[in-house]
């Protein structure tokens, strides 16, 4: 930073910035580059619930494990093995929310190559980690709660009915 050639070349390219490149050409290719940098978020979002949803629903402790569903039905071997793939999908979400979106992003790249195709498959691996785990987690706080208290007209049922309904954290 101190080197005289450095200070000159950090000069010449604030000076570069300097009137902005507004020509048509460079403009269209700014909205390509914008175009294609908006698909790759949209299809690694759309790609990561399809990671998420089924991983964050097997993962809930809630319902596969322990909790008002699963404490009044006798243990059998069906349960255990949806109780142990339960701690299984925990921990691969708990594993891709643990790896840097950069860090999947090489590894991909290494692996699929240069292109839109590994940004897309390191935002559906990280981010599916991170939907997966706030989708389960919403049943981690279920209770229950009268059928009319989550319904803002009356309940038309005699009676009150009782219903599973997560509650909000304060």
């Amino acid at each position: 930073l101190l080197d005289p050639d450095a200070r000159d070349m950090v000069a010449g390219f604030a000076r570069g910035l300097f009137p902005a490149d507004l020509s048509p050409g460079f403009l269209r290719v700014v909205a390509l580059a914008a175009v294609r940098t908006v698909a790759i978020a949209i299809a690694g979002t759309a790609l990561s619930l399809v990671v998420a949803i089924p991983l964050g629903i097997l993962g809930t402790r809630t319902l596969f494990r322990a909790g008002p569903l699963v404490d009044s039905e006798p243990r059998t071997p069906a349960g255990l093995v949806l109780a142990w793939l339960s701690g299984a999908a925990r921990a691969v979400l708990g594993g891709l929310r643990a790896v840097p979106d950069l860090v999947w992003a090489m590894v991909f790249v290494v692996g699929v190559g240069l292109g839109p195709v590994p940004g897309v498959l390191a935002l559906a691996v990280s981010y599916g980690g991170v939907l997966g785990r706030v989708s389960g987690s919403g049943a981690l706080e279920l209770r229950d709660v009268p059928a009319a208290a989550r319904h803002p007209a009356p309940a038309r049922e005699p009676g009150p009915r009782r219903d599973r309904w997560p509650r909000a954290r304060h």
